[in-house]
């Protein structure tokens, strides 16, 4: 792995302003392919470059720079996504006008070949200082740090990401080197201060305020050990840290200082906005809602952008009036109440298994390739693309009994996957124990079974790793979802509405 030098490490985007009492930092993050407002009518891009233009002009009138930051997942969300790979979203970056961008997991649900060829048309900047780039076809495209003088102050932009490690398909990010977000953040602020290179540092981050990803830093792990980062602007845990919560913001670092932690949550339902006093160091937090009162500006300020997107709109609207079926009743991914969405899905992948493929023993389904809910009535096959947008095809391993018994502990302990309804037991929380049944029959340890499920997690994805442990014996090529449409439609032709229990199969003690 490479080790960081942080003497000979190139800066970039010296900007000078004559005279700059405050810096203005507008940021977004995990907006996700929200193009459109979302099911409660809050977001839309258009309704945000709104809100991002009037702050742009109201700082411009009052003298003070500013700057619009990206903290990761553009893209993966929505039908233009999937439709379109990243064509609208990588576009909207520049059209309205950001200035730094770092990635977010998603980005890398094209191939690192893929995404490098958008990220070579966006004249944002891009930040990263912990992955290594140089073996991939992103070589060349990332700073290490930016660094951007305002009057006599000097303002850094590191970006961290989380460890891929379980967390990302690894066919995604091949020849990429990850180095640890916790000490590179900390080492290289330090760095930036002591040489007298930056003034402040802000680090811009894809890590999650304060739920970790396995093998991977938060954004308050980094805040608590770091004594010369100033700013954190976040992403990933889909966190709306309110600015009207002090002690969830402003965090104490090693040296006991309160520094500012941000996250706007997701889907572009809020935009910050973080006021740097360039003479003082003190920061100020806002958030500004995206909702329908934005529309009349949006609607009449940029017509040249709605027209360039009418063609995609098309598309979108007619995979979301193709009706396919019918759902009983309002359906969310798996929380601590109702898991009827994540079972149902386990139980359509087990059956989608048997006639593709043949006699397996169950299904395992990951909860994070479910990203919508399912309305109850009728099922749009728009709908159904939203809800499983990603590429993942099927996957069957066979695997002896005491290896599944160690899968299904993992499963049940990261709480990131469901069985179909074959499987039933009780997870022990204490001693990480499982007591399960395979059809109302007890896991023979030196017996050997077959499970369906998505590549992802057949590649050791969401830290399921002993799923790695078994062969791989049938391996599709085609993207699931096709099957689960085949599926939802055969329903339907008997009269049969989709739906899932919503007690858990794996009882957590």
């Amino acid at each position: 792995m490479k080790k960081f030098l942080f003497s000979i490490l190139i800066f970039a985007g010296i900007v000078s302003m004559a005279t700059a009492e405050h810096l203005v930092m507008i940021s977004t993050n995990d907006c996700h392919s929200t193009i459109d407002p979302n099911d409660n009518n809050l977001g839309g891009l258009l309704r945000r470059r709104v809100v991002i233009d009037s702050i742009r002009a109201a700082e411009a009138k009052a003298g003070n720079p500013t700057l619009l930051i990206d903290a990761g997942d553009q893209v993966q969300g929505s039908l233009y996504f999937t439709l379109y790979e990243g064509a609208v979203e990588y576009a909207s970056i520049d059209s309205l006008g950001y200035d730094i961008i770092i990635l977010g997991n998603h980005e890398f649900d094209n191939t690192l070949p893929e995404t490098a060829a958008f990220y070579r048309n966006v004249r944002a900047q891009k930040v990263c200082s912990n992955y290594d780039f140089d073996q991939t076809a992103m070589r060349g495209m990332f700073y290490p740090y930016i660094v951007k003088r305002f009057g006599d102050k000097r303002v850094a932009f590191i970006g961290i990401n989380l460890n891929p490690d379980g967390k990302i398909s690894s066919r995604s990010y091949t020849g990429m080197l990850y180095n640890d977000g916790k000490k590179v953040a900390c080492e290289l602020s330090t760095y930036l201060k002591k040489s007298g290179i930056a003034d402040y540092v802000v680090m811009i981050s894809h890590i999650g305020y304060d739920e970790s990803n396995e093998n991977s830093p938060t954004d308050l792990q980094i805040a608590a050990a770091s004594t010369d980062i100033d700013i954190i602007i976040g992403g990933d845990s889909h966190t709306f840290i309110d600015p009207a919560e002090p002690q969830r913001w402003q965090i104490a670092n090693a040296a006991g200082r309160k520094i500012a932690v941000t996250q706007t949550g997701a889907h572009g339902v809020h935009v910050n906005k973080i006021d740097l006093d360039l003479a003082t160091g003190k920061v100020d937090y806002e958030s500004v809602l995206i909702d329908s009162r934005l529309d009349d500006r949006a609607n009449a300020d940029y017509p040249a952008f709605k027209e360039w997107l009418r063609p995609y709109c098309s598309e979108v609207q007619a995979l979301n009036g193709n009706i396919i079926g019918t759902c009983a009743r309002f359906m969310i991914n798996r929380d601590n109440s109702d898991a009827g969405l994540s079972n149902w899905a386990a139980d359509a992948l087990y059956e989608a298994g048997l006639k593709q493929f043949g006699k397996i023993d169950f299904a395992v389904m990951n909860t994070g390739g479910l990203r919508k809910p399912l309305p109850e009535g009728k099922i749009s096959e728009g709908r159904l693309v939203e809800i499983m947008p990603f590429k993942n095809s099927l996957t069957v391993v066979e695997m002896t009994g005491d290896v599944l018994t160690e899968m299904l502990t993992q499963m049940a302990s990261k709480g990131k996957a469901v069985p179909s309804k074959q499987v039933s037991g009780t997870y022990y929380k204490k001693s990480n124990t499982i007591d399960v049944r395979i059809n109302g029959k007890k896991i023979k340890p030196t017996q050997t079974y077959r499970v369906i499920t998505v590549d992802y997690l057949a590649n050791g994805g969401d830290y399921l790793y002993a799923f790695t442990k078994g062969k791989k014996v049938w391996e599709d090529k085609e993207p699931y979802r096709g099957y689960i449409l085949d599926y939802i439609r055969d329903l339907d032709s008997r009269g049969i509405k989709v739906d899932g229990p919503a007690k858990m199969r794996v009882v957590t003690k």
